[in-house]
């Protein structure tokens, strides 16, 4: 199953900011051996107990999720998910969040004159 990073967690803090509800959407990795091949190394992999006494692995001091979401092997329905759950990336790194840009309406006017009500109106 694909393996997500919350870009809210503090790489390498050792603790998950995902709580109380959280883990019910995203429940917690966990693994205290992990097997890796080639191009991962298993010195990248470590794992910390978390407060509520789960023991949870972490990939480049990022604490690694599942999404309830993904049903089968290959789903990535977690990608992008409030702008702060991404893949599990072998650079583990959080790609940069992109805020689409708003449009301006080029027909509105500002006044500088004051209004009837003794301010400036636009």
């Amino acid at each position: 199953m694909t393996l997500y990073y919350f870009s809210n967690n503090v790489p390498g803090s050792r603790k998950s900011s995902c709580s109380k509800q959280c883990p019910v959407a995203w429940p917690v990795f966990s693994g205290d051996v992990i097997a890796v091949s080639a191009p991962l190394a298993s010195s990248d992999f470590s794992s910390f107990t978390r407060t509520d006494g789960i023991k949870q692995a972490t990939y480049r001091g990022r604490p690694l999720y599942y999404f309830n979401a993904d049903t089968k092997p290959g789903d990535t329905k977690g990608q992008g998910v409030n702008n702060v759950w991404f893949i599990a990336n072998i650079s583990g790194t959080v790609p940069a969040v992109t805020i689409p840009a708003t449009t301006v309406p080029t027909t509105q006017s500002i006044t500088t004159a004051p209004t009837s009500r003794g301010g400036y109106g636009y």
